[in-house]
């Protein structure tokens, strides 16, 4: 079920920015793809702070359910002292970039 962006927006019945306990969500990926499923969405994007944790769970789920799961992420950054939230979609997890996303949580949590 891999659609552009253009196409998930043209079908509707979506939300593209999903936290889950990965990070600072309520529900379990497994969940909020039951949640999504059950008020009608067709596409999610699971964007935790800085780690991409709980998108292979989703991604499974997703597939299950019939929902269609893009892996994404919301980077946590400072610009002149304030904070803000980078997202990104189609993110590909990497040695790299999971490298860069602990260091990042390191920096967050303390």
């Amino acid at each position: 079920m891999n659609m552009d962006l253009k196409e998930i927006v043209q079908a509707g019945a979506f939300d593209l920015h999903i936290h889950t306990t990965a990070s600072d969500g309520e529900y379990s990926p497994t969940a909020i793809v039951k949640k999504a499923k059950e008020i009608g969405l067709r596409t999610i994007a699971i964007t935790d702070h800085d780690t991409l944790d709980g998108i292979e769970e989703a991604v499974i789920a997703g597939k299950r359910h019939g929902i269609n799961v893009i892996p994404a992420i919301e980077l946590t950054t400072k610009y002149k002292g304030t904070n803000v939230d980078i997202l990104g979609y189609n993110v590909k997890a990497s040695e790299k970039l999971q490298a860069i996303l602990v260091q990042l949580k390191k920096h967050r949590e303390g």
